[in-house]
């Protein structure tokens, strides 16, 4: 079949500009085709659509990607495909093994990418997106105790990735994730040894996933209460983070980022994985997880609508929250209860 090509599967993780990186591939498949890289997308409106692969792959079938990969064109040295979905479909047992035989027929060594995030960042991260989709209303505190809780191998690099590391049949690369260590998308093409002469196109302003803000957040969670004492049934509006987003955008509060962690809860959760990190981050970067992500002080950022001095901008941010309600009910009037 000719010299082995290379398949880069960028498997995230969460939270780790995984939408920014695959708007900037799709802003880039031009360059990459004069790389001689194929850009992979099973869903030909948006790059990162692979939910349905990483379902197949998940439960053992690998069908599909065989016919991904008898699409891509001969000329192409290597192929690229990203969804963050993929990392828990990955690194269930046996599955990267099959992966790397069913791509090896067809002329292909698989490179997993995964880009890694401080915990206490990525909790506090994950803490807001879920806010603002409705899925709970809970403060940060709950919140990162159920992380902690049941939750708590999400976030536990080591025994995530411990054996798919000491799998000899496919490369794996992993990259800190934060703003000290630069751009993601560089820092992937890079990794690969892609150049653009031109350099690399931005993503599209449009598409980009903004934080909410603290005062996003604040709204997210006074809507989400009153939702849930409306009755509204929330798995029917899971996911809607237009509502809350729309008004962050309007009002540009993502410039005001949100981080809910105090010094005790930061300690309690590095306290929490110290020991992982540490074998983690010897195994993949030969140093300490302290040298890779030091333990800085970062302030709060929370918002309360006592900290308003006036009673008309406090007025404004209750009558947002009738609003948002409002457009909830006026969008999705299944959700509630009827009368």
């Amino acid at each position: 079949m000719g010299n082995t090509r290379t398949l880069v599967i960028h498997a995230g993780t969460h939270k780790t500009a995984s939408t920014y990186i695959q708007n900037r591939l799709a802003a880039n498949r031009d360059t990459l085709l004069k790389n001689n890289v194929f850009l992979v997308s099973p869903d030909t409106r948006k790059v990162g659509r692979c939910y349905e692969l990483a379902t197949h792959i998940k439960s053992g079938k690998f069908l599909r990607i065989k016919k991904l990969l008898e699409a891509i064109p001969d000329k192409a040295d290597s192929a690229i495909l990203s969804d963050e979905r993929l990392t828990q479909a990955l690194i269930q047992e046996g599955r990267i093994e099959s992966l790397a035989r069913v791509a090896s027929r067809m002329g292909f060594r698989v490179r997993l990418v995964f880009f890694v995030r401080d915990q206490p960042d990525y909790i506090n991260s994950l803490y807001v997106q879920e806010i603002k989709r409705f899925y709970h209303s809970m403060p940060i505190e709950k919140y990162v105790l159920r992380c902690l809780g049941k939750r708590a191998s999400r976030f536990d690099y080591f025994e995530m990735f411990k054996e798919l590391v000491e799998c000899r049949s496919v490369d794996v690369q992993f990259f800190p994730f934060g703003s000290a260590w630069g751009d993601p998308f560089e820092r992937l093409m890079q990794g690969q040894g892609w150049r653009s002469i031109d350099g690399w196109k931005p993503a599209d302003a449009a598409t980009l996933n903004d934080q909410i803000g603290a005062k996003g957040v604040w709204l997210a969670r006074k809507v989400g209460r009153r939702l849930a004492s409306l009755g509204v049934e929330r798995r029917l509006i899971r996911g809607q983070s237009r509502f809350i987003g729309r008004y962050a955008n309007q009002y540009g509060w993502s410039e005001s980022r949100y981080f809910g962690l105090d010094d005790n809860m930061v300690r309690h959760i590095r306290d929490h994985y110290f020991s992982n990190n540490e074998r983690f981050s010897r195994m993949v970067w030969n140093q300490s997880w302290q040298e890779i992500f030091p333990p800085e002080r970062r302030a709060m950022n929370v918002f309360e609508l006592s900290d308003l001095d006036q009673r008309r901008r406090r007025q404004e941010f209750r009558a947002l929250v009738d609003q948002v309600v409002s457009e909830v009910l006026q969008d999705k009037p299944d959700a509630f209860p009827s009368n």
